[in-house]
């Protein structure tokens, strides 16, 4: 009797380390496929912009062209091209950037992957520069997983001024403010501006995360083992996009794009109620609106 319950927890053992061993390979080959297949580089040609930003008006194809070659949104060309300083290099510059091939490679904290960009020495750098940007925008990357699920990272803007987001950023960390620097190390980035909305309800939307989405524990289980959108309760916890759809959320704004049980930083890029201000290391057909 004793030899068949060994020989039953031998059978069960192997099988666990069999199965470990199965996920640990399986985790390996996804994370390896991800970080080989992170950033989109155009696969179309450069072209000389001078001709169009000559342009006193620019017509909705301009708009589509510049958005191709530099992954500005009509909202950042048209700010940049209102500042009394202006030059068609504060444009073609981000022509550069989105042609350049800038390597990349993973950083691992626990088991979460980020993904940066990184010069030829294999350190650490800039891949790209900002978008005029304010606060209530939102920044997302798809560049990062765990365990060999693609899932990225997402934060908003709360004083652009001080160059300052909230975020949820790993397991074991509170939600925080955080400098927006590190973002022009992310080898996939788009920046995302609520439809329609004046300046005053994005500050406010900014304001309210300051006052009452900081220091909540870091959670990922949230919507399935608990309310994704709690009433008459601080947020027990949260994850980074969570944190950013629970903030629209308080302002009646869903922008969970399938409005499933959760919310990932993909549903968020998806979402409608967005204007697409930057992409940098995405493919504009994803993200260009023809209509």
């Amino acid at each position: 009797m004793r030899y068949r319950v060994l020989k039953k927890i031998q059978k069960i053992l192997v099988f666990l380390i069999i199965l470990m061993g199965v996920l640990f390979l399986t985790s390996h080959l996804l994370g390896h496929y991800i970080e080989n297949n992170v950033r989109f580089y155009p696969d179309y040609e450069k072209i000389d912009l001078i001709p169009i930003l000559e342009k006193e008006a620019l017509t909705k194809e301009d708009y589509k062209t510049l958005f191709y070659q530099t992954g500005l949104g009509p909202i950042a060309i048209d700010e940049i091209r209102a500042r009394s300083n202006y030059k068609h290099d504060m444009i073609t510059s981000f022509q550069e950037d989105f042609f350049h091939p800038m390597p990349y490679q993973p950083f691992r904290s626990g088991v979460i992957t980020a993904i940066y960009n990184v010069d030829e020495d294999g350190n650490q750098t800039e891949g790209f520069q900002f978008a005029p940007f304010h606060n209530g925008y939102v920044f997302v990357t798809d560049a990062s997983h765990t365990l060999g699920f693609r899932h990225g990272h997402s934060a908003v803007i709360t004083d652009a001024k001080r160059n300052q987001s909230i975020e949820a950023l790993t397991y074991g960390e509170p939600s925080s403010l955080a400098p927006i620097s590190s973002w022009r190390y992310r080898p996939t980035f788009i920046m995302l501006r609520l439809k329609d909305a004046s300046q005053e309800t994005l500050d406010e939307i900014a304001k309210y995360a300051v006052e009452n989405l900081l220091d909540i524990p870091y959670t990922l289980t949230v919507g399935i083992f608990s309310a994704k959108n709690p009433s008459l309760e601080r947020l027990k916890g949260t994850h980074c996009s969570h944190l950013v759809w629970y903030l629209f959320k308080q302002f009646g704004y869903d922008i969970d794009a399938d409005g499933g049980i959760i919310v990932t930083p993909l549903d968020i890029m998806r979402s409608e109620w967005f204007d697409v201000i930057q992409i940098y290391g995405l493919n504009p057909d994803d993200y260009w609106d023809d209509e």
